[in-house]
């Protein structure tokens, strides 16, 4: 969907901000300037070296999961995109003919995100296989443990990981499922870049590199970075 949804409507100043940078591009692009929103799916680390945020989202679950030592037994989808592909997918289309009025209007947004990756059990699998001990319960049950782990990274989102009616909020930001990338895929292949899938051996990248960097307590199964 390329609308923006009512500003009334938001009600983090974090979503507020990238409403009014939307407008202010729509609004350049009404008086004449070919611009064009893009919009990015949840970044995480480099699919090489493994490099990511130790404090983001992705890095919170992996250390909050081998901290509690159990996970819910849900399979949630999750959608990660590495930085690379990112930086690599803009350049490739930034490279290509400048952006004409006529473009910018036909396509005035693009989505830029991997829809269904892997799940929150491949996560879970991905612990494993590096050596942790992770039990899968309920999420009722794994959410009042997490509620009495004040230490624990995935404490301070509470708010957001509280079970409900639905999925809760922390997992609904990782699924871009629903999102359109069609658009976004079709710029690509007209530049004969190759848009490749976000694959468990990536997750394992980042565990190492998390381990390595000392943000992970080592596993006896702990494999040397490089």
């Amino acid at each position: 969907d390329m609308r923006l949804p009512p500003r009334s409507t938001l009600t983090s100043s974090y979503a507020r901000s990238k409403w009014v940078a939307e407008r202010l591009v729509a609004t350049a692009r009404d008086r004449g300037i070919p611009t064009r929103i893009y919009r990015l799916g949840m970044i995480t680390g480099h699919r090489l070296s493994g490099y990511t945020n130790a404090n983001d989202m992705v890095a919170r679950l992996l250390h909050g999961l081998v901290q509690l030592q159990y996970a819910p037994d849900d399979d949630f989808p999750l959608s990660f995109t590495p930085v690379d592909q990112v930086v690599q997918g803009l350049m490739a289309i930034a490279h290509s003919a400048p952006l004409s009025l006529q473009q910018a209007k036909q396509t005035p947004v693009l989505h830029m995100a991997q829809t269904h990756s892997i799940s929150l059990q491949d996560v879970v699998l991905a612990l494993r296989q590096q050596g942790y001990a992770i039990a899968t319960v309920s999420y009722k049950d794994w959410f009042e443990r997490l509620q009495a782990d004040f230490e624990n990274p995935l404490y301070p989102l509470l708010d957001d990981l509280a079970p409900g009616n639905s999925c809760p909020t922390f997992f609904k930001v990782l699924d871009l499922s629903q999102v359109c990338v069609r658009q976004f895929r079709q710029q690509l292949q007209q530049q004969d870049f190759p848009w490749t899938s976000f694959t468990p051996s990536i997750l394992q990248r980042y565990i190492q590199y998390l381990v390595h960097e000392g943000h992970l307590p080592r596993s006896s199964m702990a494999v040397e970075f490089s």
